[in-house]
This record gives C-alpha cells, structure tokens and sequence, in this order.
C-alpha cells in the first residue's frame, strides 16, 4: 500500500515474518496429510441384470437400444411435465435450447464407470481434426472428460444422436447404461469446466460444490431458506439435499452427435440462456494455481455468461487440488498471490479463432475484460479463504487430539492470517494473529529469544499498524526488536525486520528524526547482505524514500523510491504486490511534490496500480482504496480552468475512499498516517476551489 511495506523473515525453514503491510512469502516445510479414501458408489443396472454380472459394454447397450421402438413422445412429455423437465433437447425440434440437469449420483456412476475402463486403452479421437493421425487414451490412464464422451456418452446414445440426459428422460430410459428417470431434473446449476480434467476430478469438485451449496440453503446460510430466498426477491429457492440439485453439464445435456458441427451463434445462446435461466454457475479450477478454465475462450464465455446476467459464481476445486493449495499454503505461499496476479482472461484461447474473436467482442461489449477479471478473481479468492481455513481447522483438531492444545499448526495458523490480511479481513486475521502470539507464549516458557514467539509478536503488530492502533502497536515492536538485538545482534535480518516495522511506526506517529534513523539503518543492512535487486532491499529503500517525503526532501524521496521500484521489478516482476505497493509509493511522493511536472506519471502509475488492486484484492479493499485516493491526488494538483473537471474527479476519489476507510470492516481511525495525508490534500483542495472544507474523518 501507499504506506507501509513488509519486511520478511527469510531465514530457511522457517516461517515467514509478515511485516507491517505483509505481501511476504516464505519456505516453511511441513508434512502433508493424507486424504481419506472416497467410498465407491454402487452401480445402477439395467433391469434384468444381476449385481455379480459385469456392466457390459456401452456398444453392447447402444446395440440393445437400437431395436427398440421409437420414444413415445406422449408419454415423454406427460413425464417431463410432471417434473418440470425440458422434454427433448438441443438437437431436436427446432434446435431448442435444454434446461435439463442431470443428478449428482449420475455423475458418479459415470465415474464408477470410467474407472473400469481405466484399464483398457481407448479408441481413436477422430474428432481431433487437427492430429493426424488421431491420438487415443492408453491403458492405465485416467479418463478426461472427453474420454467419457467418446467412451461412453457417444455409444449409448449413438442409436437416437440424442443426449444423455434426453435418453434417460424418455421411454427407453432402462435401456442407458446406468442412470434412470430420477436422475433428471430441472437444472438449477450451470458447470463451466474444460474437458481436459480427469472426469474424476470434475465430480469431485461438484461434491464440493454440492455440499457448499447445501450449507449455504439451511438457516443461517448463505442462500437461508426457501422462504427468505423468495421474499428477498431472487426468486431462486434454497438447495436443502443432493436430490434437489441437478447439474446443466454439457457433457450430458448436450448432444455430444453435433458438438462438434454447431456455429458460434448457436453455442452463444446456448450458454448465454442457460446460465441465465439456471442462476447458479459453477466453475472447476484445476489446477489451483493455473486453472485450465481461464485459458478456453468458451470457458471465459460462461463466466461471462453468470457475471453479465448477474448470477451467483462459485468456484471448487477437485479434493487433489484443495490438498495441494493446502500445503502451498505453507510450503510455498507465494505461489497464492502468483495465481490471482496471474488471472488474465484476455490471454484464453479457442481452437478456432473466429469463435475466440466473437467471444472477445461480446466479453468487450457488455462487461469488459478488467470487469471480468475482478469476478473470476473475487471469487477464486473466496475459495482459497475458504480452503485455508478448513485447512487450519482440521490441522487444530488433529493436533489436539493427538498432542494438546500446543502450538502445532502454527505455519498454517501464520500464513491464513496472512491471506486473511492480504485479502481485507483484518479483524479475522488479527484473531488469528493473536491466537498465535498466545500459544508462542505458552510453549516459550518465559524464553525471550523464543523464535517463533519473536515471529508472532511482530506478526500482532503489523496488523495493529495496519489498522492505525499505534499505541498497541509499539511496545510489542519495541520488544521485539529489543529481544532481537540481543539474541542476534543489531545486523540479523530477523533484527532488520523488526527495525524497519518500528521505523514505519514512529514515522506515522510523527517521530520522523527516529523513523529516519532506523530506516536508514534497515536500507545500508539489506544493501550490504542482500545486494541491491533484492525484493526486501528495495521494499527498505522505498520506506526511507518516505521518510525523506515527510520531511519535504521530495528529490531525494523520488529518487529512492524510483531506485525501489526498479529493483522490486526485476527481483519480482511487476505485477507481485510487493512490487505494486512500492509503484504507488512512487505515484503518491510525485503526486505530493510541488509543480504539476510529475502529475502526469503520479496518475498513469496510480491508475496501473489501482486496476491490478481492484483485479487481486477486490474493490473494497483498503489498499484499492488508497489507490484510488493517491490517483485523485494526482489529478487535484492541476491548475487552471481545463483542469477543473480533473480536479472534481480527482476530490470525488479522495471523498469516496475517505468515508469507505472509515466504514466497516476496515474504520481507520482519523490519526491513521494514510487517512491524515489524505484529508490535508482534500481539504488543501476545496480550499483552493473555494469549496467548504470538509470536516476530518472521524469528526
């Protein structure tokens, strides 16, 4: 942020020191935890058919099927209608559009079902126009979702070129190779996955998603029930059990005869109805950390789909993929804040540009592709949140049980604050702050040179600066740089790391002779250890460049912080938050220096900062929102009558992130270094525009 920046703990194996604005990362090894087996579903069978006999062959029932009699479309109807069912699908009748879903058991007796199959090798892809010749599945590997196609969908509806989902809804429903009429509904979620994913995998992730939503329909929940859900207008009920839900997957509700043969126009509506009508997307991300989803043009299509209609988007991952975000988690956070810099829909492909040219434009047209980027963002970081925290949970109840209330979990503990901090919950993760800090304490037995006690209670006050409580904030600091220095000396980097948390403190206080002083301390130590491309040295030269800017020193404060941006960049790249936060340092020293030669860079780098925040962090995040306060302080420095209009925009920006700072969850206090800075400008304005001052935040 503008203020603040982190100072890391880098010594190896241990856990990362998260400074004051923590956008750290660090190696901490643990050792992971295996997940339970799944338990197999049992199969369902044609009628006649006993539980010893093998399943037979998906050709061996498209051959059954093909003597039978036409569907009775009568008969098909009545029972559609009986269970507000679309009673034929995309390739019949004029071509309409299926709001059929299909049910969560079927989902896994196809899985039951590929999994037999694993074992023999699959035929040819002939539909892959572009190899030559055709690749195939090999015996022992896992089918994707479009092995199951050409496996098993394809064959047993090869009779009618009909869908699954329209086979199993009909008269010969008996006939399909597993599955019967209760395993079709009306859809009321819509999945967006790639075909790439092991079929596995995507009906593990609707598990998840499954359960989440079920969750989320009981009292209390995020959808709470039927009758709230009505009366709030959405006209969407609550999900209260798996047979209530049933899943628009086009693998079953299309026909997979003409997939391949349809315009871009007809797949346009398709999705664009669908997902509209169904209300619910649902979107598999594998892997976690380079989801294949973000990378399809059709995908990309979908999520534009749910967030153009205004539909809710949740996003789950296979149970492999959560365990691998949990040790992430710990082993290599910065490979968290990696994954959502690296959301860029704008870089999906198709296999046909023509249909990657009209997705473009229809994305460009309604949403836009920065718009777009902040759902799929939003709502992938709500599930790693989510997944931390079931992680921290289960890691706390398996450690009790087996050691005691000690201080086990504490990687997992430090890193969820971290995320929870970085991602705008500060009081959750000044609880998990906290927490940690007490069982330090237990465990340390009075020892002062306790690392990991050391560790937490730097942890505690960077978030306490974070949130403008200094007075909290400084004893724990000077503390721990105390207990540091004699543990380790005055040069240790943990040492460095305390100093420079205590150097931003005293300079927000106003105490800018120390803050100084130490700064430049942390700046020379992190030269002389680390040279001068690293990500913590110009992280210190960017806190001195602010010290030197609070008091006036403006060219030697832009000269600093360009030096820190410089080295951030080719130490971490551009878009890590570490290298973003020291770029808005920069456009906040050039938006406060005299003249208006530099407001022109100020607010180019602002407004680059600005959009990469509101992509990973979310619009209402304190950091977004400083942002956007520092790009108005670019534009109220301009003079003259053509500047007037920059001016009012530029006090808006300012207003707006005022009144949001001092509004939960984040109520910034008015002495807080950020708020006060921005105030002053505010007021210098409307004072200079012949407006009333406002009053100070917080009066």
């Amino acid at each position: 942020t503008v203020a603040l920046q982190s100072h890391l703990n880098e010594r190896p194996g241990a856990r990362p020191g998260t400074g004051s604005m923590g956008n750290s990362s660090g190696v901490c090894s643990t050792e992971p935890r295996e997940a339970p087996a799944a338990a197999q579903p049992t199969l369902h069978r044609p009628q006649g058919q006993s539980a010893a006999e093998p399943s037979g062959s998906t050709a061996e029932y498209a051959l059954n099927f093909s003597r039978e009699n036409e569907t009775n479309s009568i008969e098909r109807r009545e029972w559609a209608g009986r269970h507000s069912v679309e009673s034929v699908d995309s390739t019949h009748e004029g071509e309409a559009i299926s709001m059929s879903g299909v049910s969560l058991q079927l989902l896994r007796l196809l899985r039951a079902r590929a999994e037999e199959l694993r074992s023999s090798g699959g035929p040819p892809r002939a539909h892959r126009t572009w190899e030559n010749p055709p690749s195939r599945r090999m015996a022992g590997e896992a089918l994707t979702t479009e092995d199951v196609s050409l496996e098993i969908i394809k064959p047993a509806t090869a009779p009618m070129g009909c869908s699954y989902a329209h086979l199993l809804a009909g008269a010969h429903a008996h006939l399909a190779p597993m599955g019967d009429r209760r395993d079709v509904g009306r859809a009321n979620v819509f999945v967006s996955h790639a075909w790439a994913y092991k079929f596995a995998d995507l009906v593990g992730a609707i598990e998840s998603a499954a359960a989440e939503l079920i969750a989320a329909g009981r009292p209390g929940g995020k959808e709470g029930g039927r009758k709230a859900r009505r009366a709030s207008g959405s006209g969407r009920p609550a999900l209260n059990n798996e047979s209530e839900i049933f899943w628009w997957c086009d693998l079953l509700i299309n026909s997979q005869h003409k997939t391949f043969d349809r315009p871009y126009a007809w797949w346009s509506n398709t999705f664009y109805t669908a997902v509209q009508q169904i209300g619910r997307t649902v979107v598999v991300l594998c892997p976690w950390d380079a989801p294949v989803p973000l990378q399809r043009a059709w995908c990309l299509f979908e999520l534009h789909a749910a967030v153009a209609t205004g539909q809710s988007l949740h996003v789950h991952m296979p149970p492999c993929e959560r365990e691998a975000f949990e040790r992430a988690l710990v082993d290599d956070f910065s490979s968290i804040a990696a994954a959502l810099s690296a959301v860029d829909l704008a870089k999906s492909e198709a296999a046909r540009s023509t249909d990657r040219d009209n997705i473009f434009a229809a994305v460009r047209s309604e949403v836009g592709f920065h718009e777009l980027n902040i759902e799929v963002t939003s709502a992938f970081r709500q599930w790693l949140l989510a997944a931390g925290t079931s992680a921290l949970l289960r890691a706390e109840a398996e450690d009790e049980l087996e050691l005691g209330p000690v201080k086990q979990p504490l990687a997992l503990r430090n890193q969820l604050a971290v995320l929870c901090r970085e991602h705008g919950d500060w009081p959750e993760a000044e609880r998990l702050f906290a927490e940690e800090l007490e069982a330090c304490e237990a465990a340390a037995h009075g020892n002062e040179s306790d690392a990991d006690w050391l560790i937490a209670l730097n942890n505690l006050a960077a978030i306490l600066v974070r949130r403008g409580r200094y007075d909290e904030a400084e004893p724990l600091l000077s503390k721990a740089l105390s207990c540091r220095e004699h543990a380790n000396g005055p040069s240790a980097v943990d040492t460095l790391v305390s100093c420079g948390n205590l150097a931003s403190l005293l300079r927000y206080k106003g105490e800018l002779v120390r803050a100084e002083r130490l700064a430049t301390r942390v700046y020379r130590g992190r030269v002389q250890e680390l040279g001068d491309e690293h990500v913590q040295t110009a992280i210190a030269a960017c806190d001195l460049s602010l010290c030197k800017l609070d008091r006036a020193d403006f060219s030697e404060s832009i000269r600093l912080a360009r030096l820190a941006l410089k080295g951030a960049r080719a130490a971490v790249g551009v878009r890590n938050l570490s290298c973003l936060n020291i770029q808005l340092s920069l456009a906040l020293i050039l938006a406060s220096s005299p003249g208006e030669s530099t407001l022109d860079e100020a607010e180019r780098l602002a407004a680059d900062v600005l959009a990469a925040y509101e992509q990973q962090s979310g619009r209402e995040h304190a950091d977004t929102l400083l942002a956007s306060a520092t790009r108005g302080l670019a534009r109220v420095g301009r003079d003259g009558l053509l500047a007037a209009e920059a001016r009012r925009a530029g006090m808006g920006e300012m207003r707006s992130a005022l009144e949001a700072l001092s509004a939960p969850p984040h109520e910034l206090p008015r002495n807080h270094w950020s708020v006060r800075r921005i105030q002053s400008a505010l007021e210098s304005a409307e004072r200079a525009d012949g407006l009333h001052p406002r009053g100070r935040l917080g009066e």
